[in-house]
């Protein structure tokens, strides 16, 4: 991993290798599904927290967790696991710390990206 904590850039590299010369497009295609998505899966976490549903709320970190680690976003990813960890355990006292803690580690990873690429 590079000095940077909010994206490892070798996840980028590594992808533009394995997709060869289309890398760029489908990387940029990838990015703009991902920022497309990202803000949906946030606003469920934020929902199902505030209705105290522990299984939407894991649903929801889970699959941030997943596409932000593809992108080599692993600050995002780590924080989205503590609150998919505490929604499988039904604990959610701590959930709208985790939430405000993602939701300004998203905008690290979008600014991240934006420097990257």
């Amino acid at each position: 991993m590079t000095g940077n904590e909010v994206i490892d850039v070798e996840v980028i590299n590594q992808l533009k290798v394995a997709l060869g010369e289309d890398a760029k497009e489908i990387i940029d295609d990838l990015i703009q599904t991902y920022v497309g998505d990202a803000p949906n899966l946030i606003n469920g976490m934020r929902e199902s927290i505030k209705e105290q549903d522990t299984e939407k709320t894991r649903r929801f970190a889970h699959t941030l967790k997943g596409s932000s680690a593809n992108l080599g976003l692993n600050e995002l990813a780590n924080a989205c696991f503590v609150l998919e960890k505490a929604a499988k355990n039904e604990d959610l006292a701590n959930a709208e710390e985790m939430l405000a803690y993602i939701e300004d580690a998203y905008e690290r990873a979008l600014q991240a990206l934006n420097e990257v690429i």
